[in-house]
């Protein structure tokens, strides 16, 4: 930069300390000093926005971990419970017990296309929880009921993927059924 200037100083304090000598020292100062406060700020702005990136990259994996963590969880009660009801059922009404069959099945190879799927039509969803619903409604012995009453230009819109089933599974491990 040039910005460093030797002097030859001929005359002592007198010269070093005259008004032209004291303005061009603290104007090499003032400008090194700039010079340098701009190099720091830039460094710090650098690495401060990397941070800020990786902070908002490591956000956005903990929240799909946390989402993938929810959609791999099936309950596992809710299919041995299935099965115990499947196995009353076949002595009792062998037609509901292979409607049931039919409708577990479905319910499970929606969640199993779905769990690679991050988002998926509120249609999709709906025809679900409909089916999930039908396996509890069977299950509870039609102390279930479900009346879905969406307008159908919303039909098309992109949810995400199961998170019908988890508000669903909640609300049938956490309340009464009566």
């Amino acid at each position: 930069w040039g910005l460093i200037t030797y002097y030859k100083i001929d005359g002592g304090a007198e010269v070093l300390l005259s008004s032209n000598h004291v303005i061009k020292n603290i104007l090499i100062i003032s400008i090194s000093t700039g010079v340098t406060i701009f190099f720091y700020a830039k460094y710090f702005m650098k690495y401060w926005k990397i941070s800020v990136i990786k902070y908002e990259e490591m956000k956005k994996e903990n929240i799909a971990s946390q989402y993938e963590a929810l959609k791999s969880q099936i309950d596992p009660h809710f299919f041995f419970k299935s099965l115990n009801v499947v196995s009353s059922l076949i002595d009792e009404d062998s037609s509901l017990a292979q409607r049931f069959i039919k409708e577990l099945a479905s319910t499970y190879r929606y969640i199993l296309q779905q769990k690679d799927s991050e988002l998926s039509s509120l249609a999709e969803e709906i025809k679900f929880v409909e089916k999930y619903v039908f396996l509890q409604k069977i299950r509870f012995e039609n102390a279930v009921s479900l009346n879905v009453n969406i307008k159908e230009d919303i039909l098309s819109q992109k949810v995400v993927s199961l998170a019908l089933q988890i508000i669903f599974e909640n609300i049938f491990k956490h309340n009464a059924v009566s």
